[in-house]
């Protein structure tokens, strides 16, 4: 029979990594809990993100920041981590989940991080490895990737964004996303915070660093100081369409396909097939919702599935175009007949709205 061990209201057995957390003690080491999380979602096809940040608590502000980096880094970059681990193992498949981790992770501090010398992230991945014969292959592969550096360039688009093929070949049939490489290079940068403008005095006062938007009078937080209470964050683009349009806004829950920076284990989670069936539940939600006479219709997604083909099939439903009105505000977009796909870069993030009308 397995304990089950609870800690801020989550729950979890000894036999998972989150289980041994909270039942045995804290890890603070920030490596091992990012190679930890990235098991646990290899192994359940999940993101824990409750659980990480429970035990992110247990971090100092230094730490904290690198394990996050380490963790949403590594997702990022893991297709293409993967393609150059492949020159170095024979049979990848057959490294423990827990081992192949820690090299994703070594490469993501080599190659991707400039705060930590080759050397010494060979010398702390290795001490992560208790088992002998895989010290030495995780020490063996590291030092080579360390001393040969890899040509990015010489890869195929798909693998220097690091994005899976089908999906990067679905971006380029899109017929409404033209610059197919400015929203990889988006989905590959972390997003700045943003925060409402009546926190200016705050970020002034305890020392943030930030700018203004090109889009609203909201403010951008680029760097934060430690010790310094979080501030609540507001989705700008919701923030504009409500000054834009003071009419309600039907946000369903997609395959958030344009959160892919923020959320980049979607890049190993979702497939094709998954646009289809988010469809078929958003109109179903659509349907059996009480829908006001006029609302917008906000997608966090960027499949033709769930975006024109949902308000296509709405009765009694039309879509006006908001091309000229999003202008005003800097963004720029491409009316497809039912709403309005938001182009990058001239956004504040990838979307679609569709402001919709009902004649019934």
């Amino acid at each position: 029979m397995c304990s089950i061990y609870t800690y801020g209201g989550i729950a979890a057995t000894k036999d998972d990594f989150f289980g041994w957390f909270y039942g045995w003690g804290f890890v603070t080491d920030p490596r091992i809990l990012a190679v930890e999380s990235l098991t646990y979602f290899e192994k359940n096809k999940t993101y824990p993100i409750k659980k990480i940040e429970l035990a992110l608590k247990t971090l100092g502000p230094e730490n904290k920041k690198f394990c996050t980096f380490l963790i949403m880094e590594t997702l990022r970059k893991r297709l293409l981590i993967d393609n150059i681990l492949s020159e170095y193992l024979r049979k990848p498949g057959n490294i423990p989940k827990f081992i192949l981790n820690v090299l994703r992770v070594g490469v993501t501090q080599i190659l991707f991080m400039d705060t930590v010398p080759g050397y010494a992230a060979v010398s702390e991945m290795v001490e992560l490895v208790k088992v002998r014969k895989f010290r030495g292959l995780v020490n063996a592969v590291l030092r080579k990737i360390s001393r040969n550096p890899f040509k990015v360039e010489d890869m195929p688009d798909y693998l220097q964004y690091a994005h899976p093929r089908w999906l990067y070949e679905y971006f380029l049939k899109h017929p409404y996303i033209d610059d197919v490489e400015s929203l990889l290079m988006f989905n590959q940068n972390p997003p700045l915070h943003t925060v409402s403008p009546e926190y200016k005095h705050i970020l002034d006062t305890e020392g943030y660093i930030y700018s203004e938007s090109d889009y609203s009078d909201c403010l951008l937080i680029i760097e934060k100081p430690e010790n310094t209470e979080n501030i609540e964050h507001v989705d700008e683009l919701k923030y504009c369409l409500k000054q834009i349009i003071d009419i309600p806004i039907i946000k369903p829950k997609t395959t958030e396909l344009g959160r892919i920076n923020e959320k980049p284990w979607l890049l190993h989670s979702l497939s094709e097939s998954d646009f289809m069936e988010s469809k078929n539940k958003i109109l179903s939600f659509l349907r059996s919702s009480d829908l006001p006479k006029q609302f917008i219709f906000l997608s966090d997604t960027l499949s033709l599935e769930e975006n024109t083909y949902v308000v296509k099939e709405l009765n009694n439903c039309k879509g006006v175009n908001l091309e000229e009105t999003l202008k005003e505000r800097n963004i720029d977009s491409r009316y497809d007949g039912y709403g309005n796909w938001l182009v990058l870069p001239e956004t504040p993030r990838p979307a679609y709205v569709s402001y919709i009308k009902r004649s019934d």
